[in-house]
């Protein structure tokens, strides 16, 4: 708290990252708003050095409107990525899920125009029950389509970016009742942990984040253990 005390805020002016717009054109006026937010989040935490910004953004529960949401998300990361480095901080894009027409999503943002209003490309590869370096996301393994990423950038003459895994997991339970074509035993979990870990190291990607600490389930005293490395209760596996 004494820390931060004096700590002024000097916010960036929306209107110098954006074109003013009225209130009623909602997707100007919220990014800005967004952006204003982003600002203060930065100052009130400045121990915060990486943000992702919207998980999972091809969801589209995030958009609402008739504009491409595409052209939506690079609105916020031409308003957030300048506010960013003036904190020094590092722009994570919103977590791609590798499903539906994720390629789309992928296309747009190694693109020239996009990949300067970030500093990392976040993907979301969920492959459950199987292990990550032999999972197909619409007939392409994983280490292609990192590839292709890397391709693209290299293209484009985009340096110094880079990929992370930001969400990542296997369902796993202890209790042999429980384990099924989706629930891993303990076992293989760790097996597609280990996996997950050399993948990596053989790709270079720096950083990959398990969901989650602890499993997903409110009860201590369940067999079934989801995803996390510890129990609800704390205790390591």
């Amino acid at each position: 708290k004494t820390k931060y005390a004096k700590t002024k805020f000097n916010f960036v002016n929306a209107s110098e990252i954006s074109p003013k717009r009225s209130i009623e054109d909602g997707t100007g006026y919220i990014i800005s708003k967004f952006a204003k937010y982003f600002e203060e989040c930065i100052l009130k935490y400045p121990y915060i050095s990486k943000f992702e910004i919207l998980n999972e953004m091809n969801l589209l529960k995030y958009f609402d409107g008739g504009q491409d949401p595409r052209q939506t998300y690079l609105g916020i990361l031409k308003a957030l990525y300048p506010i960013s480095k003036k904190y020094k901080k590092t722009l994570v894009t919103g977590g791609l899920l590798l499903e539906g027409d994720y390629q789309l999503w992928i296309d747009f943002l190694t693109s020239k125009e996009v990949s300067k209003y970030y500093d990392v490309l976040s993907l979301h590869p969920y492959c459950y029950p199987k292990p990550l370096s032999k999972a197909l996301f619409s007939g392409l393994r994983f280490q292609k389509i990192v590839l292709n990423i890397r391709n693209t950038w290299s293209k484009n003459k985009i340096l110094g970016k880079e990929i992370w895994i930001t969400e990542i997991g296997w369902l796993h339970s202890s209790s042999i009742k429980n384990q099924s074509d989706n629930v891993l035993s303990e076992e293989q979990f760790r097996d597609v942990i280990s996996d997950l870990d050399a993948l990596c190291y053989r790709l270079k990607i720096k950083s990959y984040y398990i969901y989650a600490l602890e499993d997903d389930r409110h009860a201590n005293d369940v067999a079934y253990k989801g995803f996390g490395y510890q129990l609800k209760s704390g205790q390591t596996k």
